[in-house]
């Protein structure tokens, strides 16, 4: 039983694609991931949802970038619409790896993954302890960076706005050439540009249902897409310190064969001594057989003659 159960938790043990479900799925349900191993239905609705993560990241992207544009010269107005534009220009790059070049990113993880375990089945203690923290040090990554961010999305970015003070804004009053300050209860989760005054119901809650949508499944795929790097180079490390392991180990494994294979030689040149001893025995026999019917002959033709 217990042999069983160690071949079990062996074989768990040497299977890095089991952490890497958990990236896998996130960018699958955030429509980041291929079709090839779906139905055909099954790839055109995926393919709708692709096209809709699409056109959701790339009208945010389009606005932040026209926002810069029309507020330019605006400091303040400016300071948290280009960090983000940053951000958008930086996840476009990934976005784009991921999705257009999904052959290559799958090529590199199979690799990965078919050269994590660099012994093949004979793992020794140190080998399997290392994959082992390895894979749960990837899980464990994968997680809190996941929850980190989600946290930060529903405080920062969907709370923030719904429990935000009043906010004071300017407006000109072109009756009298004079500007006039209000108060609004009301704040969108960050500001972009919008073809339409944004100000009044039902334009603002709309503006802000589809900012928030957007935030969720732009900041869901974000998630997804670094979980999956820092998976990628979790294992890369892990596989450097196989390759230490087995650099350290390389001595003792070098006289662990060597012997193993001098007592498979000296067994061969015992066999071959015995067969070689057998042999000359049988030769030995014959010879005396040969040689005691040959006395025997002429001992029997003597007698006749007599």
């Amino acid at each position: 039983m217990q042999t069983s159960g160690g071949s079990v938790e062996a074989e768990r043990e040497v299977k890095p694609w089991e952490s890497m479900r958990l990236c896998v799925a996130i960018l699958k349900i955030g429509g980041l991931w291929h079709t090839r191993d779906m139905t055909h239905r099954g790839a055109i609705l995926y393919n709708v949802l692709k096209t809709f993560v699409l056109l959701v990241f790339s009208s945010i992207a389009l606005s932040v970038y026209v926002y810069l544009f029309v507020e330019w010269g605006s400091f303040i107005d400016m300071l948290e619409t280009y960090a983000y534009s940053i951000s958008c220009t930086v996840y476009f790059f990934k976005f784009y790896v991921i999705l257009f070049r999904n052959a290559e990113v799958q090529h590199i993880t199979n690799t990965v993954q078919e050269n994590f375990v660099i012994h093949g089945k004979e793992l020794s203690t140190e080998n399997r302890t290392i994959i082992r923290n390895t894979m749960k040090f990837a899980r464990k990554i994968t997680i809190a960076y996941g929850t980190m961010n989600i946290a930060s999305l529903t405080i920062y970015t969907i709370l923030g706005p719904l429990i935000s003070a009043s906010v004071p804004f300017q407006t000109q009053n072109e009756a009298n050439n004079s500007s006039e300050i209000h108060v609004s209860n009301r704040k969108l989760p960050f500001e972009i540009w919008f073809p339409v005054d944004v100000t009044q119901s039902p334009r603002f809650e709309i503006a802000y249902m589809y900012l928030s949508t957007a935030t969720v499944v732009n900041m869901w795929n974000i998630v997804g897409i670094e979980a999956f790097l820092m998976t990628t180079f979790i294992y890369l490390t892990g596989q450097f310190e196989l390759l230490c392991d087995s650099i350290r180990n390389a001595s003792q494994r070098v006289t662990y064969r060597l012997n193993q294979r001098q007592l498979a030689s000296a067994g061969g040149d015992d066999i071959n001594e015995l067969h070689d001893f057998m042999s000359d025995k049988e030769k030995k026999n014959r010879y005396s057989n040969g040689n005691t019917e040959s006395s025997i002959i002429p001992a029997m033709g003597k007698v006749n003659i007599t």
